[in-house]
């Protein structure tokens, strides 16, 4: 089954780069959707850094469950600045797609 890993990016806004919330939600085999948050923590100040750090945290909560191997990783931007949207975007390809992926 696929799942989808949903980033709530004005979590991130919102904590001063410090949280970032995220949601995992898989379709069940009686057609509901399952879903389960979970908050990654950084101490970081630069947005380049806190990011890194947020996406290392998910790629261990995803290998730490170990279920989950086929997946879609979408960003909500409910709320954020059209400048917070692409400097988001911006720094979490450039990690989300170099050596690491999530």
């Amino acid at each position: 089954m696929k799942s989808i890993i949903n980033v709530d990016v004005p979590s991130f806004y919102q904590s001063g780069y410090k949280v970032l919330s995220w949601i995992i939600e898989e379709l069940t085999e009686n057609g509901l959707t399952s879903s389960v948050q979970m908050d990654s923590t950084s101490d970081k100040e630069e947005i380049q850094e806190a990011i890194k750090d947020h996406i290392d945290n998910i790629i261990t909560a995803i290998q730490e469950n170990g279920d989950i191997m086929d997946y879609e990783v979408k960003l909500s931007f409910n709320d954020v600045k059209d400048g917070q949207k692409n400097e988001f975007r911006e720094a979490f390809y450039e990690h989300y797609t170099g050596k690491n992926t999530i």
